[in-house]
């Protein structure tokens, strides 16, 4: 269930206004207003924030050695993560990656490709956690496909690969409906563009969707 946030609420009516407005003064300026239209109110996304921790991967195998192993190693890099020691959470994710691939499933794969992205990105190697969401998306989508498209869109935009974190956006709002953040990622690249109509649309979707949360 997604709780209404009265910040959130406010933030998007903030900038609801503040859009409007810029939209009026061009209006007035040049009778035109920028904005593609691509995109905007195409479906939206559930669980968009991602930062939580990502559920502990289950591998299904009857090698108990191994899959103790990895257990054990995934449960200590979120230990290191929880307690901020983020090269060592890297460090032990990795060695998850590096052991045999018939000891590592497609699902424990994204699992920890995930993590890994939340790892470099608090560390702020921007780059090679965008590989990592990648990785985890092209490992088991299913497992934490809304998450990864969401977290990658995130570092795009802060990389201004606007097209690029618009695309992603757009396929987390595809995947999941009901999370108003991912809106609000989308509508930060419309603005960027100053594709206003876009922008204001996606505001007004997430607003609806942080008053009137879906259960």
């Amino acid at each position: 269930m997604f709780e209404q946030n009265p910040r959130e609420v406010e933030v998007f009516q903030n900038q609801i206004v503040g859009i409007r407005a810029r939209m009026a003064t061009m209006s007035a300026g040049s009778g035109s207003v920028s904005g593609s239209g691509a995109g905007a109110g195409a479906g939206a996304g559930n669980g968009a924030g991602g930062g939580g921790k990502p559920a502990a991967a289950s591998n299904g195998r009857g090698n108990n050695g191994a899959a103790a192993r990895e257990n054990e190693l995934l449960q200590h890099a979120a230990v290191l993560y929880n307690e901020k020691k983020l090269p060592a959470a890297v460090d032990a994710l990795r060695q998850i990656l590096s052991l045999p691939k018939p000891f590592v499933t497609p699902q424990l794969e994204a699992v920890v490709n995930f993590r890994l992205g939340m790892s470099l990105t608090a560390l702020g190697q921007v780059q090679p956690a965008i590989d990592a969401y990648t990785a985890a998306i092209a490992a088991s989508p299913s497992t934490i496909e809304h998450n990864a498209y969401n977290n990658r869109g995130n570092l795009r935009r802060q990389s201004e690969l606007y097209e690029l974190a618009i695309s992603d956006f757009t396929r987390a709002i595809e995947l999941n409906n009901e999370d108003a953040t991912v809106f609000w990622n989308r509508a930060l690249c419309y603005e960027a563009r100053q594709q206003w109509s876009d922008a204001l649309n996606d505001h007004e979707l997430g607003l609806a969707f942080e008053q009137n949360p879906v259960c």
